[in-house]
């Protein structure tokens, strides 16, 4: 079982776009069979969507992969790479033009607390805001997140956005749990 999040867009330059992203669990049984369970945040019904879905994967000699699920009748496919080590695979749709989605997901483990996620993180973002309307921006950043493992967090960050400006500094404070 893999936690894994997700982002896309679709239908850019079609009159109806939209954005999704998403958190949750894939659960391969090394047999070619997979199951996907996704809590998301999509632009065309709102945030908090819950979706289950079950497919079929392969994979090749060298950790590249492919997963094929059907949604609403259509087959859709995901292709990715495995790290070396098993604990991290990336995907991306690939066979639809106007849908672009990248997943990330790392093997989930047990006994983490606060403490497990200390250190210094270097992070990039990227944001779609107001996609169907005329004020669509865009933003995105590239910098660090220092964890204290007690729930504190400092974030150091450069920033863009299509409605801000570039190359702007940004500093603050955080919490995690």
């Amino acid at each position: 079982t893999y936690h894994a999040i997700a982002l896309g867009i679709w239908g850019v330059g079609t009159g109806h776009s939209g954005a999704l992203s998403g958190i949750g669990t894939l659960t391969f049984d090394g047999a070619g069979n997979l199951t996907m369970a996704i809590t998301e945040s999509h632009s065309d019904f709102g945030a908090n969507h819950q979706e289950s879905q079950s497919g079929t994967y392969s994979v090749n000699q060298d950790g590249t992969f492919s997963i094929f699920s059907e949604v609403n009748g259509q087959m859709q496919e995901l292709r990715g790479a495995i790290h070396q080590d098993g604990n991290t695979i990336i995907l991306s749709r690939v066979n639809k033009q106007s849908e672009q989605t990248i997943i990330i997901g790392v093997k989930a483990g047990t006994g983490f607390s606060n403490a497990s996620l200390s250190g210094t993180y270097h992070a990039v973002e990227f944001e779609i805001h107001n996609i169907n309307t005329s004020d669509v921006s865009t933003y995105s950043g590239i910098g660090e997140i220092t964890f204290d493992g007690a729930g504190n967090a400092t974030i150091f960050a450069i920033n863009s956005g299509s409605n801000i400006g570039a190359n702007l500094p940004y500093e603050g404070p955080g919490t995690y749990s």
